[in-house]
C-alpha cells in the first residue's frame, strides 16, 4: 500500500510539473501576432493590402527574425516565417500561387525586440492568392521561425522560436 502511494505521488509529481513547465514556457513568450486588413470589402480586381504584425507583450527581449518572409506553409522551415490560411466562401483553402525564391535568414535579419515593440510585414493578398469568388474570405497567419543557424542573440534576448497563430480576419470580395 505504502510503495503504491508513493508511486501515485511520484507520477503525479512529474505530471504536474510538466504543466507547469509548459504553461511557464507560454507565459515567458507571450507575443501576438495580428493581422489587420486594410479594406474589409475589395471588389474583384483590386488589390488586397493587409498587415500582420507581431507584438512582444511580454517584459523581457526577444530574438526576432524581421524578415518575415512569406511563402507556403509546405516550404521547408528554413525559407519561410509566415504562412496565410485563407478560406474562401465555399469553405475551400484558396491554394498560394506564387514561387517565392529565398534562402535561409541572414544575420542581418534578426534583431532585438523590447517589451511592447512591434514588427510588421505588409503584404498584397492578391499577389500570392487567386480570389476569385465573391463572398467572405477569412485569413489566418502563423509565424515561426525556422533558421538553423541562428545568429548569437543581443543585450540578453530570449530567441522567439515558438508557432505563433493570429486569429482569424475576414474580408469581402465584391463582384467587379
Amino acid at each position: 500500500m505504502k510503495a503504491s502511494s508513493i508511486l501515485f505521488t511520484t507520477i503525479l509529481f512529474l505530471f504536474i510539473g510538466r504543466e507547469c513547465k509548459g504553461e511557464n514556457s507560454l507565459m515567458e513568450t507571450q507575443c501576438v501576432l495580428e493581422i489587420k486588413v486594410a479594406s474589409q470589402q475589395v471588389r474583384k480586381g483590386q488589390d488586397v493590402n493587409l498587415t500582420v504584425q507581431l507584438k512582444n507583450t511580454s517584459s523581457q527581449k526577444l530574438w526576432v527574425n524581421r524578415r518575415m518572409l512569406l511563402n507556403v506553409n509546405q516550404a521547408p522551415a528554413v525559407m519561410r516565417e509566415l504562412w496565410l490560411d485563407v478560406v474562401g466562401p465555399d469553405g475551400e483553402q484558396t491554394p498560394f500561387s506564387s514561387h517565392v525564391r529565398a534562402g535561409e535568414a541572414i544575420a542581418s535579419d534578426f534583431d532585438v525586440l523590447k517589451p511592447g515593440q512591434v514588427v510588421s510585414k505588409q503584404i498584397n493578398l492578391s499577389k500570392y492568392f487567386e480570389l476569385v469568388k465573391p463572398g467572405v474570405y477569412q485569413i489566418t497567419a502563423h509565424y515561426q521561425d525556422g533558421t538553423q543557424d541562428i545568429p548569437k542573440a543581443r543585450d540578453g534576448a530570449r530567441h522567439l522560436q515558438e508557432q505563433l497563430n493570429s486569429a482569424p480576419a475576414k474580408l469581402e470580395l465584391l463582384a467587379p
